[in-house]
């Protein structure tokens, strides 16, 4: 529960202060290829180059919402409506009214019939919407085809594989979205077999390796899924423990593309848990696999289990701390970020710890509250420094370079 309650807050706050200052880089998540940056703030994906010269917004807003009993907005694509309906799926383009409920489609209202929110529709009509997410003409395919990027992983195309959620549908779902502009290339809703564990609750990270496959961490059920580069599921590993190969939350993930080794931080942790008594004392640790889900090492701690009471200096870890991400780069160093320590801890590839640097502050190069980190072609660091509306930029002994900041009214 700590998990989604972790989540909605930090969102919550993020649309405050947007609301305040003009949309700056309220960035949770950073990630790059051989050329360019890549940063979500809120659902969009802002480019920038890797010296930090902004490029453009790739895909617009999915989706917002306004606080409030009024209505919502929706976003599809790059197209705005205002007065969007939860209740009954509907809004509003220059040409018609539009209804999605259950299943059934619905276009337009009786005559005379008011909607239970008022309508603006600020640009699209219904044909631009489907020709920018290149979907049939329906409403269903365009409900189904709306995403929210809350987590995305570059493929060997530049293309980005997104870990999302449909709000019309309310399900997570993983998709491929196009680099150019942030159309769905494919969606695939987050399958469930009977008498499979494939259902993703609470899917937290996303990594791809050298083949395009895609790894999915998934602390919600304890393990890790694995999908081809067309989104069908092809592996899946992990179970609820504190041996080898389970997790408690399975949280963070990176991929070693010279060897397509997998990287996962199993991070139950919370700090107010100290000294007190404690049915799941915490685990903060790396584990390491092979690309088929054959576990190989593991670094951090196991807390002692099967006790009601821990002495501090038993179960409160001094070294690792909230390992909320992890980079791997091309000398094969393991990179994972502590944001309750606000620094990065370095390791070689068998876990073993070589530093640690970064500091809390608002100052240059200080970090508050880091969420997310990725690792370019020469080895430097990007961190998503979210509290401090910022993206910093390390070297990869961690010396600092530079910041980059965003602000869309100065940038656009």
């Amino acid at each position: 529960m700590h998990l989604k309650i972790r989540l909605t807050c930090f969102l919550f706050l993020t649309f405050l202060i947007s609301l305040c200052y003009g949309e700056p880089l309220n960035c949770y998540w950073v990630s790059n290829d051989n050329d360019n940056l890549y940063v979500l703030s809120g659902d969009k994906i802002l480019s920038f180059s890797r010296e930090g010269v902004f490029n453009k917004v790739i895909n617009r807003r999915i989706f917002d919402f306004e606080i409030g009993d009024v209505g919502e907005y929706i976003f599809i694509g790059r197209f705005r409506f205002k007065g969007f309906n939860k209740e009954d799926y509907s809004f509003q383009t220059i040409e018609a009214r539009y209804k999605y409920q259950k299943g059934n489609v619905r276009y337009g209202f009786k005559e005379g019939e008011s909607p239970i929110v008022s309508f603006e529709a600020i640009k699209p009509t219904f044909q631009e919407i489907v020709n920018y997410l290149k979907v049939e003409p329906t409403i269903k395919a365009i409900i189904e085809n709306t995403v929210y990027p809350k987590a995305i992983a570059v493929n060997s195309e530049g293309n980005f594989c997104a870990l999302g959620r449909n709000i019309f549908l309310e399900n997570d779902i993983l998709a491929l979205l196009d680099k150019n502009d942030g159309h769905p290339v494919w969606v695939r809703k987050i399958a469930r077999f009977e008498g499979v564990r494939t259902n993703l609750r609470n899917p937290m990270g996303i990594a791809v390796d050298s083949e395009d496959n895609i790894y999915i961490t998934n602390p919600g059920s304890y393990c890790v899924h694995k999908y081809d580069k067309r989104g069908n599921l092809i592996a899946m590993w992990g179970k609820v423990g504190r041996g080898d190969g389970e997790f408690k939350a399975s949280w963070a993930i990176a991929v070693d593309k010279s060897n397509n080794d997998v990287y996962v931080t199993d991070n139950l942790y919370d700090a107010g848990f100290a000294g007190t008594f404690l049915r799941e004392p915490p685990q903060i640790r790396v584990q390491k696999f092979d690309s088929k889900g054959n576990f190989l090492l593991k670094w951090g701690r196991t807390f002692i289990a099967g006790f009601d009471i821990f002495p501090p200096a038993l179960h409160h870890d001094t070294d690792l701390h909230d390992l909320e991400s992890i980079a791997i780069n091309n000398k094969g160093f393991v990179y994972v970020l502590e944001t309750q320590k606000d620094c990065i801890v370095k390791f070689d590839g068998n876990g073993r710890f070589i530093m640690r640097f970064g500091m809390r502050g608002n100052g240059t190069g200080q970090l508050a509250s880091p969420q997310s980190l990725s690792i370019d072609i020469e080895n430097n660091i990007y961190v998503a420094d979210s509290d401090n509306n910022k993206i910093v930029k390390f070297d990869e002994n961690g010396k600092f370079l530079m910041e980059i900041k965003y602000n869309e009214e100065l940038n656009q």
